[in-house]
């Protein structure tokens, strides 16, 4: 997965490689949004960060030629600026042109790159959860309770590693409460074999990234017996 970073500012583009690339995401940094456009289809991003601040005038090109070829789910498209909001017009052609979001930095860094992954995980998950090793599926079946409204949730089980998982919902608002830091027992069906295991919430998007949590020894022979037989 590549992240398209277009902007003057070389210490943001270190920053995001600091932070993506754990989660399989490479950071291709260009100062140029012209010389990006000429090296677009060698590239080709799956998202791209466009300083608003300081290319004002070039997202528009970009983007018209983008959507030309790629839809809202295929490259997300994210602009950034340094203020709390942007000129109402400007919103205006942002949602013509079909820009996935547009994103501030008033709040810093670390809020910034959450908006990030929040809205890259509403359209695509990334390559790896937390390893360099992960096996995505179409999906083994997953629920558990609601840890605080009692309600059941149910969804898919669509990536594991060693360490954690991706977990999607049938539905988002089932989740959406659910904090960070979280330990939940939850039951999945991997194939014909059913395991129990407590998991603890690392990120929740409407997607939850999560951590396996005091795995009970038969549940983490099942989950490596898995990973192992997906590398043969």
């Amino acid at each position: 997965m590549i992240v398209l970073f277009i902007g003057v500012n070389h210490n943001l583009a270190m920053d995001l490689r600091d932070h993506l690339e754990p989660l399989g995401a490479g950071v291709v940094h260009y100062r140029s949004p012209l010389k990006a456009l000429e090296n677009l289809s060698e590239i080709d991003p799956q998202a791209i960060l466009y300083a608003q601040m300081d290319f004002p005038r070039h997202w528009k090109v970009l983007l018209s030629m983008i959507r030309q070829e790629k839809s809202k789910e295929e490259c997300i498209f994210i602009l950034f600026h340094e203020g709390s909001e942007v000129p109402a017009t400007e919103a205006e052609k942002a949602a013509f042109l079909e820009v996935n979001a547009i994103l501030s930095m008033e709040k810093g860094l670390q809020d910034f790159i959450k908006q990030f992954v929040d809205i890259y995980l509403r359209y695509r998950n990334f390559p790896v959860l937390l390893t360099s090793t992960s096996l995505q599926h179409n999906g083994w079946n997953m629920a558990f309770q609601h840890p605080t409204r009692q309600h059941l949730v149910n969804g898919l089980l669509v990536q594991i590693d060693r360490i954690g998982g991706l977990f999607r919902p049938d539905s988002r608002k089932a989740i959406a409460d659910i904090k960070t830091k979280t330990v939940i027992q939850a039951t999945i069906k991997f194939d014909s074999q059913i395991i129990e295991c407590p998991i603890r919430i690392f990120h929740n998007s409407g997607q939850i990234i999560f951590t396996w949590y005091k795995l009970p020894p038969e549940a983490a022979k099942t989950i490596q017996l898995i990973l192992d037989s997906a590398r043969q």
